[in-house]
């Protein structure tokens, strides 16, 4: 039977990149609902277009958070799975 070979750093690295996307992805969600709520509250676009913007926008708020939570559990559960392998193999190393 192989050995089974977890390169830490690159699990470490991995979960780094989740938080990073999850806090992006807020910012990003929170640009663009601003950006939303100045086109519709300015008056910029009327009609059913607005109306579609204005639901659309509350479907965006509906989801934000959920993202970012997501990958920081993501984050963790990599954390976790590598202190696990560590704590298993340590007798190895």
């Amino acid at each position: 039977m192989g050995n089974l070979v977890v390169s830490d750093k690159e699990y470490a690295e991995m979960a780094k990149q989740y938080e990073r996307i999850g806090r992006n992805a807020e910012s990003f969600i929170n640009s663009y609902l601003r950006s939303m709520n100045t086109i519709v509250s300015r008056k910029l676009i009327e009609g059913d277009t607005a109306r579609a913007i204005s639901a659309y926008t509350l479907k965006v708020v509906a989801i934000k958070g959920q993202l970012h939570s997501i990958m920081y559990d993501l984050s963790r559960n990599l954390g976790a799975f590598v202190r696990e392998i560590d704590r298993k193999d340590r007798y190895l190393y």
